[in-house]
Formats: C-alpha cells, sequence, structure tokens
C-alpha cells in the first residue's frame, strides 16, 4: 500500500471529506453522468481539486469494491489526535467522549462513529492496536461522519481512562450486566462512556477504570443488542443529559 494516500468512497463520505478539510484531496474520479455527484464537483470545481471523469470498471480496478456509487477520491490519511491534544486544548471543549475498547468489526466502528458525531459526542477514543481504525469502509458505514468528529488514538485504554479522569472525567462502562439503569444515571460533564469488543466486552482493567457500570434495559427474546446498536442507544441516553 502506498504510504500517502487512500481511496475513499460514495458520495456522503467524499463530500464530507471535501467539507471538513481535515485531509489532502489529490483527485476526485467521478462515473460521468452521475446524478449523485452534482455537489461534490461544483465544491470540487471552487476548490480547485482534479475531477477525473472515469467509469466503473477503473474505479473496482482502483477500489476492489463496487459500493462506491459512483464516485471516490485519492486522500492523504484521515489525521488521529492524541489524548494530550483533548486534555491540553483551548480551542475546544470536550464534554463527552465515547471510548472504544477493541470494538474490532469496521462496520460497528463506522456505525458508532456516525451515531457519536449525529448525536453529539466530542470525540472517539481507540487503541493503536487489537482495534478496528479510521479507513475507506469505516468512512462510507459512518457516511463520511469520520471526518467531522475527532479520533484519539492512545496506547492503552486503561491508562487513557486515568489520565481522563486525573482531569475531571468521569466514565461509565456500558455492559449487559451492569448494576445501573442506564437512563437513571445522573451524570456531569466532562463524561466518558466506553463500549466494550463486540464478544468479550469491556475488559477486566478497563471496568475496574469506570466509575459506573450502566446497562440497557431488554427484553427476553434477545440476548443482547448489537455493538454498534447499544452504542448509539447509550450515547443518545447520556449525551443529553450532559447537553440539555
Amino acid at each position: 500500500m502506498n504510504s500517502s494516500f487512500e481511496y475513499i468512497y460514495g458520495p456522503h463520505s467524499v463530500l464530507s471529506c471535501i467539507k471538513a478539510s481535515k485531509r489532502k484531496i489529490y483527485e476526485i474520479f467521478i462515473i460521468k453522468g452521475n446524478k449523485n455527484t452534482k455537489e461534490i464537483e461544483a465544491l470540487a470545481l471552487k476548490k480547485k481539486i482534479q475531477i477525473t471523469y472515469s467509469d466503473k470498471n477503473h474505479l473496482f480496478s482502483l477500489l476492489r469494491t463496487k459500493n462506491h456509487q459512483g464516485v471516490c477520491a485519492r486522500v492523504s490519511y484521515l489525521p488521529e489526535l492524541s489524548l494530550n491534544n483533548i486534555l491540553d486544548t483551548t480551542e475546544k471543549t470536550y464534554d463527552f467522549i465515547v471510548i472504544l475498547d477493541n470494538i474490532e468489526d469496521p462496520r460497528n466502528f463506522g456505525a458508532i462513529v456516525r451515531s457519536a458525531f449525529c448525536l453529539g459526542a466530542d470525540a472517539v477514543i481507540i487503541p493503536e492496536k487489537r482495534s478496528s481504525s479510521p479507513s475507506p469502509l469505516v468512512s462510507k458505514v459512518s457516511a463520511g461522519a469520520i471526518e467531522y468528529i475527532d479520533i484519539v488514538s492512545v496506547v492503552n485504554i486503561a491508562k487513557a481512562l486515568d489520565e481522563l479522569k486525573k482531569n475531571g472525567y468521569w466514565a461509565a462502562g456500558l455492559a449487559a450486566e451492569g448494576s445501573i439503569n442506564i437512563g437513571e444515571l445522573d451524570i456531569a460533564a466532562p463524561f466518558c462512556l466506553v463500549i466494550g469488543n463486540e464478544g468479550s466486552g469491556i475488559r477486566k482493567l478497563v471496568r475496574e477504570k469506570c466509575d459506573w457500570l450502566v446497562n440497557i434495559p431488554q427484553g427476553t427474546l434477545v440476548s443482547s443488542l448489537n455493538a454498534s446498536v447499544a452504542a448509539g442507544i447509550g450515547i443518545y441516553e447520556l449525551v443529553k443529559k450532559i447537553k440539555r
């Protein structure tokens, strides 16, 4: 893989990338006559971004997927922040942070990022290893939301929680066996919600750093919620308490 760029695809991903202006866009490839790309073309022309009109075979040769909806872009990699960028900033307030403890499925990661951005979270923290990370697929699944929300990469989630708590953050872990109904938790900013791995949940050491373990009440017909669905509900329930 070339270390200087990647290809993102789909109208939402490409349009969000242009609007967010977080990374360099080298070239946009569009299947001519595509009705979904009028705004992309207009913005690209305004910003003097090169547009190449192509066909579906060429796009497939670049992407190795047919799920591009007629547009892709060659772009620099999405910048990831460090925890110090969050703790030391004076430019932005990070009242609500979502922490992903080894979410491995890029589709779950993308869906959680989309929920986090749309519902008002300020950043998403992920571990450097054994975790899904920003990618063209994640960008597509997130419908471009990953271009707007801050993604923070850390070496160790437990140590990151220690640092956050030293700086006044409270933390809740979302777990099926949590003893507190998430709707009944009374919280204040700044706050973190921890989402665990799709299969094994939140790791023991990370659990111990949480101030509470909270659950989403469920019926008995299905054993558990999908990780991204549970995350969306959890983010909604807690962000509205922080930002009401």
